[in-house]
């Protein structure tokens, strides 16, 4: 008689991608965001879910290492500066750091990129991205549905006119297909998808749709301030 292996149901990490320098918001990751660090924030509510088996933070900050050790988490420190600068790509970060916790023979299979300013992200949201992962899947992802269709929307270069998407410039409005735009909360992949650097925006991603009334991406200080009013108040 066969013996029947049942295959171990291994638990997600996750990995949060915070360097020291940003360009809009100086320090954002440490940010004081009422009485905590924007990252510790994230963190704890990271922790809190106990769906995870590892938290990561890689890192090129000795400030945001030391945050991350209080809270007992995982420092991948120091981030290569070549992966820590404004050019720095995101899926370069994660396929270096996946690739490196797989020669120390990290148990892993499914893995979480969050941002260390998610701090509005839920359990619920994190289980949701779950239950929509396949194998057909390459990635999933959060985005916000844009209040209107931006297909028709035009740019300058070299002082000429552009179309985004010329087809649909003899569409009506209300014929356009919706737009939606990266929330810049969470994005969750196989870690082979991760090392191989997969697109990221392929029909093979799928997405969580996210309220904008509710999630904001700090990237500049006008987002900070709705940051702080979502935080507040639960509303913009």
């Amino acid at each position: 008689m066969k013996k029947i292996i049942l295959k171990k149901n291994i638990k997600p990490i996750v990995i949060i991608p915070a360097r020291k320098n940003s360009e809009r918001i100086k320090d954002k990751n440490i940010l004081n965001f009422f009485g905590k660090p924007l990252i510790e924030r994230t963190l704890k509510n990271l922790k809190d879910t106990k769906i995870f088996s590892k938290i990561y933070v890689s890192t090129d900050s000795k400030k945001i290492a030391k945050i991350a050790k209080k809270n007992n988490v995982e420092v991948l420190y120091p981030r290569p500066k070549n992966l820590s600068n404004n050019k720095s790509i995101l899926l370069d970060v994660m396929s270096y750091e996946v690739k490196k916790l797989q020669k120390k023979k990290v148990e892993m299979k499914d893995v979480f990129l969050i941002l260390p300013t998610a701090i509005f992200l839920s359990k619920q949201d994190i289980i949701k991205s779950k239950k929509i992962f396949s194998k057909k899947v390459n990635y999933v992802m959060t985005a916000i549905k844009e209040h209107k269709s931006t297909l028709r929307n035009f740019y300058f270069k070299k002082n000429k006119l552009k179309l985004l998407v010329p087809k649909f410039i003899n569409y009506r409005t209300q014929d356009l297909p919706s737009t939606f735009r990266d929330a810049g909360q969470l994005y969750l992949a196989n870690k082979k998808t991760w090392m191989n650097k997969k697109k990221v925006f392929s029909s093979k991603t799928k997405i969580i749709e996210l309220n904008p009334r509710k999630y904001v991406d700090i990237d500049g200080y006008t987002d900070l301030r709705k940051a702080k009013k979502i935080y507040k108040y639960g509303k913009i």
